[in-house]
């Protein structure tokens, strides 16, 4: 049995616009394409690696199918040279608990080089951010003018790349939490402006939402076909209250902690808790408030996508919630000792961030990555049902998965089990 797989490499400028990344599928002798999958072990550390839309953020140990695989693509950051690397795996292959190690059957590491110049020749944008509180009006993004080396501002193209929404990872459909409008009209993915217009765009959140960090995104190109990616982080956070953080570039103080857990706990009613992106890893159930006195927070992911591995053995879930307590930009993911369950058709809608309103008693248990709410019955291969953003009023069970963020891109589908009442 053999399985193999081809070194890539890409040399990108500082700032690019998404490029692919072209890398070969892995190839299997017994199995096709379809029944493979890719394991994520390394990111680079010059740059993204982005699905095929260009602006979902690769995670370290998710699982890809190999057309995702694919369509990867990369905007450099740095000057400098790193690689991506990835496990191919095929049906027969096992993972050791709460690692991306395969313990057994047949896998074929892979390997993508990454060269960063520095940018002479393209444009050159500027990351902006916007910090608004839910309801707010229409409020200008402050999106600085791009410069170029050779061509003025009015030579410039600008092509909307993504939207401030998230993509339900069951249907894969967009759910806008704002919209981007130019003098009162909502502009759409594909859009092309000027230089003028980019920087009179105004974000208006839409109403009821709180607590997000979303992204809105676009690339300017010039005369010379040269591309660069440009970035705006919109903001919506509370009317009031204080918020607390898990950071761990931060000392633990009474407003900053270094584990989700602990943030819960001692997080009151309708408090807000901020957690940097990056991965955590949790032992036990983290619960939420009880029945009796229900907390009603607010979960959220900034900077990125917020990925919580299980690394022990839980009674009942990862989160075990008690009201009405909102995740936004969670991810959860579990390695089992078992071959991953199959791979579902891909959607072909785009989307970016995802959002879980989880409501009265539920329990989010391991998973893997992308999280959404839905409602399926358990099966060796998970029922594809649709989602909704507010899970119904029972305990709940979040089943293996992959959120697709992307056009025509899926891993796993994720599911939530209607359970019992605790």
């Amino acid at each position: 049995m053999s399985l193999t797989t081809t070194p890539a490499s890409l040399t990108v400028a500082v700032g690019n616009a998404p490029k692919k990344i072209n890398i070969a599928p892995p190839v299997d002798t017994y199995f096709s394409e379809a029944d493979l999958r890719v394991i994520v072990t390394g990111l680079p550390t010059d740059g993204t690696v982005y699905l095929a839309d260009g602006v979902t953020p690769v995670l370290n140990g998710e699982y890809l199918s190999a057309v995702q695989l694919t369509g990867l693509t990369f905007v450099g950051s740095t000057v400098g040279s790193s690689s991506f690397t990835y496990t191919a795996i095929d049906p027969t292959a096992q993972i050791r608990t709460s690692t991306t190690t395969v313990s057994s059957g047949t896998s074929a590491s892979g390997t993508v080089t990454f060269t960063v110049t520095a940018n002479t020749n393209g444009p050159v944008t500027t990351a902006t951010s916007l910090t608004v509180k839910p309801g707010a009006s229409a409020t200008s993004i402050g999106i600085v003018a791009p410069t170029d080396p050779t061509d003025p501002p009015s030579s410039l193209t600008v092509t909307v790349l993504g939207l401030p929404e998230y993509g339900l990872p069951v249907s894969g459909t967009p759910t806008s939490v704002g919209m981007v409008t130019l003098n009162g009209t909502a502009v759409n993915v594909g859009d092309v402006l000027s230089v003028s217009d980019l920087t009179s765009l105004q974000f208006t959140p839409t109403s009821g939402d709180a607590a997000f960090s979303t992204q809105f995104s676009y690339t300017v190109t010039d005369t010379s076909g040269n591309s660069s990616l440009g970035t705006a982080t919109l903001n919506i956070n509370p009317a009031s209250g204080t918020i607390l953080t898990v950071d761990l570039s931060l000392p633990i103080s009474s407003t900053n902690f270094h584990t989700v857990g602990a943030a819960v706990t001692a997080a009151v009613n309708g408090q807000t808790i901020q957690v940097k992106a990056g991965t955590y890893f949790v032992t036990s159930d983290i619960k939420i408030g009880t029945q009796a006195t229900p907390k009603n927070i607010t979960l959220e992911g900034v900077g990125g996508m917020v990925n919580l591995v299980n690394t022990g053995i839980l009674s009942k879930g990862i989160f075990v919630t008690n009201g009405n307590d909102t995740i936004n930009n969670f991810s959860f993911s579990r390695a089992d000792d078992s071959t991953p369950p199959p791979i579902p058709a891909p959607p072909t809608v785009p989307g970016s961030f995802t959002k879980a309103a989880i409501s009265s008693s539920t329990t989010i248990i391991s998973s893997t990555t992308r999280m959404a709410c839905g409602v399926a019955r358990s099966s060796p291969t998970p029922a594809v049902s649709p989602s909704t953003t507010r899970c119904s009023p029972t305990t709940a069970s979040a089943s293996q998965a992959r959120r697709p963020r992307g056009p025509a891109l899926a891993v796993r589908t994720i599911s939530i089990l209607p359970m019992w009442r605790r």
